[in-house]
């Protein structure tokens, strides 16, 4: 895929998880709509992946979790054009071209206007680049991100191993989000983009109903 760098300006920032009221607590959260938003996994040549590293805390990721580039779409934008703007604020990656999507996820929310979260993701292969996107350092951390790096499928394969089972409190825990990343990228890579996009099921309180 062809990529340049434009700039653009900034959004606003998304929201980020609240605490529960007695409101949220006794109604019934099933009537709620969705948050929709769109998430890029972005691979190179050498299969390599960029993540971006979000610092939301809970007892079951104290160190925060990897994702996908992307976030929710604002009012009347369509996936393609909320892609193209949350790549060219995170990372400085411009889209000229979107395909199908190949994952769909909801996430539930514990509080909130919404009930959770819909993702859905699209593959991005583009060169390696630096990732350096509009938004600073300091509007990237108000989004609670601290980190955006590309990782090898031979380290994201290692990590995943590593921790798979593990406990929360085992130094240098990490969580990738969807939880099952590394099986998913396999599956995608040997067999291809899915004819229809793949269902990923996340579990009420994980790192895939954070707000990214």
């Amino acid at each position: 895929m062809d990529t340049e760098r434009a700039p653009t300006e900034p959004t606003p920032t998304e929201p980020t998880p609240q605490i529960e009221s007695s409101v949220d607590a006794v109604m019934d959260r099933s009537a709620l709509p969705w948050r929709e938003a769109v998430r890029a996994l972005v691979v190179d040549p050498d299969r390599r992946v960029l993540l971006v590293h979000f610092d939301f805390e809970a007892p079951e990721i104290p160190h925060g979790f990897w994702a996908c580039p992307g976030g929710g779409k604002d009012p009347g934008e369509s996936d393609v054009d909320a892609l193209q703007r949350e790549l060219r604020e995170e990372v400085g990656l411009e889209l000229t071209e979107v395909g199908e999507p190949i994952w769909d996820k909801n996430g539930i929310w514990p509080a909130g206007p919404f009930r959770g979260q819909h993702d859905v993701y699209y593959l991005v292969r583009t060169d390696h680049f630096e990732p350096r996107g509009l938004l600073t350092n300091d509007e990237l951390k108000v989004e609670h991100v601290d980190d955006i790096r590309w990782w090898s499928w031979d380290e994201l394969s290692a990590t995943y191993a590593r921790f798979a089972g593990s406990q929360p409190d085992e130094p240098g825990y990490t969580v990738f989000s969807p939880r099952n990343l590394i099986d998913l990228l396999d599956m995608l890579l040997v067999h291809g983009p899915p004819a229809t996009p793949v269902r990923i099921e996340a579990a009420e309180g994980t790192a895939s109903t954070f707000p990214t």
